[in-house]
């Protein structure tokens, strides 16, 4: 693993060291020696920063300059069915608009509606 690209990865997302060894199970001291690439992490700990970071792992082995995750096929036939549907898509993109706060206001709307109704 490439310790200068998951550091670039942790500040692009405001992610400090210790807050990303907290969330993974790890030591700071630990993620440091990854950071310097000094140690290469175990298995369960790479999967558990990708996971976590929601990073290519091929990113940060150096394979790919893409840090964006492959995403599997449940994901893209939602997105597929998100952009086949007029109404979602227009939907979707009145939410590219709204705060992360509005967002969340808007799913409590939506899941209280959804319980009324027992869908």
């Amino acid at each position: 693993m490439q310790g200068d690209r998951l550091d670039k990865i942790c500040k692009e997302k405001g992610l400090s060291h210790s807050e990303l060894a907290r969330r993974i199970g790890l030591t700071r001291s630990s993620l440091g020696k990854y950071l310097k690439d000094q140690q290469t992490p175990l298995l369960h700990h790479f999967e558990a920063i990708v996971k976590d970071l929601k990073v290519s792992a091929d990113y940060l082995l150096g394979i790919s300059d893409d840090p964006v995750p492959y995403y599997d096929k449940e994901t893209m036939g939602l997105v597929k069915m998100v952009y086949e549907r007029p109404e979602m898509k227009a939907l979707l993109e009145s939410c590219k608009k709204l705060e992360r706060i509005e967002i969340e206001a808007l799913n409590e709307l939506l899941l209280s509606f959804k319980k009324g109704c027992d869908i």
